[in-house]
């Protein structure tokens, strides 16, 4: 297990030349806040820039700017320093978001510092390469002294026109502003008067500290044209989810010129300060810290798409391997996890305990939501309602609210008195919708036909947009037939419900009990009849994920009686589908009802750092 070098590795004064062992490091053994890459052309050398001291587990007085190295964004070099305080600098040991840029023939390293003598401003240093050393050229801070200042970055108009835009703080004028400033040619002061491009409270997504004051945030701006000559920023606050990378676009396409919000945020997962970069195979990538505090800042990268005048967050991330989160046989209701390289082999994580001790209850179903953050369902006790909890990690889970269901105005239901089953959710990045649909029966338990609550199960759904508001329950099928255990994909433009027949008598072999497929133009409907099963009969809790070779899905129910998880595979949602030989996968003896999801390497790492040696 790699430990935390920020804590331990000496830093280098010069950088030594770079062989095949020079890159021990990764992502999750540098802690950083504000990360920022340049991308070197030169060297094909990615530079990785963070502040030293105030980031470190144990804060110490730093000695100014550090930079890492990487051929692949992987694997990473230690630490070079590439900035040094001056004793008689202005500025004091607390640095924040460095950003390198190079602005015609220098190479300038935009600096926040904590002032000696109080306040703050950004600083603009120089050198002559990426791997500085940069030197101080302008005796003060280039934002303005009057004005408590950080996260200066450049911008460049068309008409070569040099702004520095940054950010005036919440601690000094309550509602943080963007603003900014025209710059001399050679960036060593000031040209003209600060504008103010807007303030926090103007994003609709912008919720003020909780602090007793209504204080709000503004930090980290970074500039983006588009290929179709919108002027972005990328710009941080805080959100309903924590941490939060807003977009803000200029309506008259300059940076003096009117700037509007996009209602949604681009992530809002406990992460934010974000900048882009291009990679050399010239994919667009977003770069921030997540999570927010507790020492546990990573940097995180996340490839974005222009989709006419706004950005979107690419859906499929590489997939490191893949979670299981389920019940057990033994320990029915309760959240445990399994992990798998390849989607075949599974090995129980945690010691085989749980994960969130006696606070879960339910039949577990993670989605990977709109704001990069995973979103849990199951139950409240004893299933008359559900619970939705939240985490960034997989490893840090928060309830995020409790929702009681009123199902007394679908047709075919009497009241309230129902058990709420199995409850799935799904996020449809096509619509921006969360479906989260469960079962309810219209019959109620019978001492003497036990049949009778089972023939009466039907799915039912609610959405929401920000899982704040949600629509009312709705049947989700027309047809009359008994269903339980339904999740919802996509591929394409078709949605794809896979089911369980829930038919009596429960233990006729012609009835079923089988997993079958029903389809639909939209996310909600209308649903086609399903098709015939595709899978043996008693099987249910069906769980998709996509192969690692990219080559289709697999499949996985739950055999009853007798527990066991058999495996099925496909090109595609649509079939067909043919069963794994037994030999080929494993999965925990124990195992019962459950989903899997793929993770990428981040997840992934954190929940064997969390969880694989216990």
């Amino acid at each position: 297990m790699h430990q935390l070098v920020a804590i331990s590795i000496a830093w280098v004064v010069l950088a030594p030349a770079l062989g095949a062992d020079s890159f021990p490091l990764r992502l999750e053994d540098i802690r950083v806040r504000d990360p920022f890459i340049h991308a070197d052309p030169a060297t094909r050398t990615y530079y990785l820039y963070a502040q030293t001291g105030n980031r470190q587990a144990a804060p110490r007085p730093g000695p100014g700017v550090a930079v890492y190295r990487s051929r692949d964004l992987t694997n990473w070099s230690a630490p070079t320093l590439v900035f040094q305080r001056p004793v008689d600098f202005w500025g004091g040991e607390e640095i924040w978001a460095p950003e390198m840029h190079r602005l015609g023939e220098h190479y300038y390293l935009f600096v926040s510092f904590n002032g000696r003598a109080g306040g703050r401003g950004t600083q603009i240093l120089r050198a002559d390469s990426p791997a500085g050393p940069f030197m101080v050229f302008s005796a003060d801070a280039n934002t303005p002294p009057e004005q408590r200042c950080l996260d200066g970055t450049p911008w460049i108009e068309s008409d070569g026109s040099c702004w520095l835009v940054y950010c005036h703080e919440w601690v000094q004028i309550g509602d943080g502003a963007m603003r900014a400033v025209r710059m001399k040619p050679d960036w060593s002061a000031r040209a003209g008067e600060p504008i103010e491009m807007f303030r926090a409270s103007q994003a609709p997504w912008v919720k003020p500290l909780s602090n007793g004051q209504t204080n709000y945030v503004t930090d980290g701006p970074w500039l983006h044209r588009t290929k179709n000559g919108r002027l972005l920023m990328l710009w941080s606050s805080f959100g309903p989810g924590g941490y939060t990378l807003g977009l803000a676009r200029s309506e008259d396409g300059y940076v003096d010129g009117r700037w509007t919000h996009d209602p949604e945020p681009l992530f809002a997962g406990d992460g934010g300060h974000g900048m882009m970069f291009r990679t050399f195979e010239g994919r667009l990538k977003l770069v921030l810290h997540q999570p927010n505090s507790g020492g546990r800042e990573r940097t995180r990268f996340f490839e974005v798409a222009e989709e006419g005048e706004r950005l979107a967050l690419r859906p499929k991330p590489a997939i490191a391997g893949y979670l299981f989160a389920h019940m057990t046989k033994a320990d029915y209701g309760r959240l445990h996890y399994s992990l798998s390289t390849n989607g075949l082999h599974w090995q129980r994580l945690n010691g085989g305990r749980r994960i969130l001790g006696d606070e879960y209850w339910g039949h577990p179903d993670i989605c990977r939501g709109h704001d990069g953050r995973f979103y849990l369902a199951g139950n409240i006790r004893p299933n008359d309602g559900l619970a939705l909890w939240v985490s960034a990690d997989l490893v840090n889970w928060a309830k995020l609210r409790e929702l009681r269901l009123d199902v007394s105005r679908v047709p075919g239901y009497r009241d309230n008195s129902g058990n709420h089953g199995a409850p799935k959710i799904f996020f449809d990045d096509a619509t921006h919708t969360y479906l989260i649909t469960w079962h309810t029966s219209r019959n109620r338990r019978h001492p003497l036909d036990t049949e009778a609550y089972w023939r009466g199960q039907r799915t039912l759904f609610i959405t929401s947009k920000d899982l704040e508001t949600f629509s009312v329950p709705q049947r989700l099928f027309p047809w009359e037939m008994a269903t339980i255990d339904v999740i919802v994909r996509r591929e394409d433009d078709r949605y794809f419900a896979f089911l369980k027949d829930e038919a009596m008598p429960a233990f006729a072999w012609p009835t079923g009990k089988s997993i079958r497929v029903a389809t639909a133009p939209g996310l909600t409907g209308p649903w086609s009849k399903p098709g015939p099963s595709i899978s043996p009969n008693f099987r249910e809790a069906p769980t998709l994920i996509p192969r690692p070779d990219g080559l289709g899905w697999y499949l996985y129910t739950e055999q009853y009686p007798g527990v066991q998880y058999t495996l099925a595979t496909a090109p595609t949602l649509d079939g067909p589908w043919h069963g794994a030989y037994i030999g080929d996968y494993s999965v925990p003896p124990d195992a019962r009802h459950g989903c899997m999801i793929p993770l990428g390497q981040a997840e992934f790492d954190a929940l064997l750092t969390a969880y694989g040696g216990r």
